[in-house]
Formats: structure tokens, C-alpha cells, sequence
């Protein structure tokens, strides 16, 4: 691999991880809000607790604010931190500048045009709940155009692939982490509570784009250590760990064509022949709190993997 394609495969990679992250905490600010509004009449002191889960999920720190509308404009609009929405499409749009042709000409229009608009509201923040719910909605609008464009028009040469793996560590990475916060507050909970558990279990769902998979395969019921299960191990789950890692590691493959299993690939496909045991026998260790977190430390390792096999020259 010559020293332009790295760097060209380590942009492509970046762009697929920093539009997942973008989208996925779009979607955790739609769907915590929206929780928040349900429950409050019911248990005023739970929302609180519920976006300090969304800050650890994002490793954001302790909130400083008390408004739902200041706490999601922290979440976007935030320049400063390396983790908001408006600098992680500010870092997709710098890596599909540097090189053009790890994206492709559309979605490089389309990333800096949706970053233009999330940089100014970044400096002048909608005012209010209703205006930050519908600048929410146009963000997550212009992600998917984004999204859309990388689908139907970048090349399918090894900088696609790098870009797909990238978007796929991402989703297997969020949704581990949404799992190993918010699973332990949705287990062994009572009947009585169960008007705020299922909300929570629906916002759940909902922040890994998951809730109408889970229903066509489980139908209205919901449990806790079952959607565990669907979005650990469930190949119609669209942002489930297994599935995820799958397509990763067939894009490592087909990046590596020199016959030999390389480190990056053996860890993923320790992971992934782990995960499809325990889907076919029985749920272990991965679906536990302690499992979940080892699995998150595990696909950060992956991802220093890649950084050490494809990107540095």
C-alpha cells in the first residue's frame, strides 16, 4: 500500500466514523428529549440521571447546565469538544477535503454544506425546544443525504471499504456503549414501574434506530435482556454488534490480498466467531454490564489495530 493510498484509506475511514457519530448523537438528543418529555410528569427527578447516561455514552463529562434544549445544543453544538456533532462533521468534512477521492465530490458538498449550518447555529444556537427539535430534524435530514451520497456514488475501490468499515466499528462501538449505560437501569425493575421502564426501553431502541427491527421480530413485548440480545446478536438488527463486525471484517478482507490473516483481521474475527457462538447456543458473557464494557475495550483495540496496520507508513 503506497503512502497516498493510506492516507487516502485512513481519511475514507474517518469520514465513515465521524458521520456515524454525528448521526448517532442526533439521534440520542431526538430520542432522550422526547423520553424526557414523556416521563417528567411521572418521575421528575429520573431525566436528570437519563442525560448524564448520554453524556457518559459520549464520554461528555458532567452536564453544567439544567435546560433540555442548553444540554442538547452541548451535545451539537459544542465546538470545543472533540465529541459534539458540529466537530465531529467539522473532522469528516477536513478528511473528504484532504482527499477527494476517499468520498467522492457529492459528499463532500453535501458534508461542508451540512457543516456550514451546524457551525452557525454552533455560534448562534436555535432559542427555545421547538426550535432546537427542528433543528435536530434538519441536521439528521442532511446526514442522510450525506449518507445516501457515500451509498450511491463513491467508488467501490479500497477507500469505500475503509469507509464502510469505518461507519460499522462506529455503530458496533455506539451501540455497545449505549447497552453497557443503559441496560443495568432497564433490569429487575417492578410492575408499578413499568409505564417509565418501557419508555425507557423504547428510547433505547430508538437511540440505536432500532425499534421497528425489534417489533417485526418480537412483536409489542419488551425486555430488557431480550433487546440486549437483538442488538448484541440479531442480523436484522441495523446497528447490532455482530452484523456490524461482520461487514467489517469483509472489508479487511478485501483490503488484504496477500493470502495471510493479519492482526486487525484475527481480532475481528475472534469477535465475530465469539458473538455467532453465543447466537446460536446460548447469550454469555457479552449481553453482562462487565461483558458489554470488555466488548467496547475490545473494538477500541480493533480500531488501534487498523490504525497500526493500514495508516501508518
Amino acid at each position: 500500500m503506497t503512502v497516498t493510498l493510506s492516507r487516502a484509506a485512513e481519511s475514507a475511514y474517518w469520514i465513515g466514523r465521524y458521520v456515524e457519530r454525528a448521526s448517532s448523537l442526533v439521534r440520542a438528543a431526538r430520542s432522550i428529549e422526547s423520553l424526557c418529555a414523556e416521563i417528567s410528569g411521572i418521575d421528575p427527578e429520573l431525566p436528570p440521571g437519563i442525560w448524564q447516561d448520554i453524556a457518559r455514552i459520549f464520554s461528555l463529562g458532567s452536564w453544567d447546565c439544567e435546560r433540555p434544549d442548553e444540554r442538547i445544543e452541548r451535545l451539537l453544538f459544542h465546538r470545543s469538544d472533540p465529541m459534539s456533532a458540529v466537530a465531529s462533521l467539522h473532522s469528516a468534512r477536513e478528511n473528504a477535503r484532504a482527499f477527494m477521492g476517499a468520498a467522492g465530490t457529492e459528499v463532500f458538498t453535501l458534508l461542508n454544506e451540512t457543516w456550514h449550518l451546524v457551525e452557525d447555529w454552533s455560534e448562534h444556537p436555535p432559542r427555545g425546544l421547538v426550535a432546537m427539535r427542528s433543528a435536530m430534524e434538519e441536521i439528521e435530514r442532511r446526514i442522510f443525504m450525506v449518507c445516501g451520497a457515500m451509498e450511491h456514488t463513491a467508488g467501490r475501490g479500497d477507500p469505500w471499504r475503509f469507509l464502510q468499515a469505518g461507519t460499522m466499528l462506529e455503530r458496533a462501538f455506539r451501540t455497545t456503549c449505549v447497552l453497557e449505560v443503559m441496560l443495568p437501569g432497564l433490569v429487575g425493575k417492578s410492575d408499578e414501574q413499568a409505564p417509565v421502564l418501557y419508555a425507557r426501553m423504547r428510547s433505547l431502541l430508538r437511540m440505536v434506530a432500532a425499534l421497528d427491527a425489534y417489533r417485526r421480530v418480537a412483536g409489542a413485548r419488551l425486555d430488557a435482556e431480550r433487546i440486549a440480545s437483538f442488538l448484541v446478536l440479531a442480523p436484522q438488527a441495523p446497528r447490532g454488534v455482530l452484523p456490524c463486525l461482520t461487514e467489517v471484517e469483509r472489508c479487511l478482507e478485501s483490503v488484504e490480498r496477500h493470502g495471510h490473516s493479519t492482526d486487525p483481521i484475527r481480532r475481528v474475527g475472534m469477535l465475530v466467531a465469539r458473538l455467532r457462538f453465543e447466537a446460536a447456543e446460548s447469550p454469555g458473557e457479552s449481553l453482562r454490564p462487565d461483558g458489554l464494557a470488555s466488548l467496547a475495550d475490545e473494538i477500541g483495540r480493533l480500531n488501534a489495530s487498523i490504525t497500526d496496520r493500514f495508516f501508518r507508513v
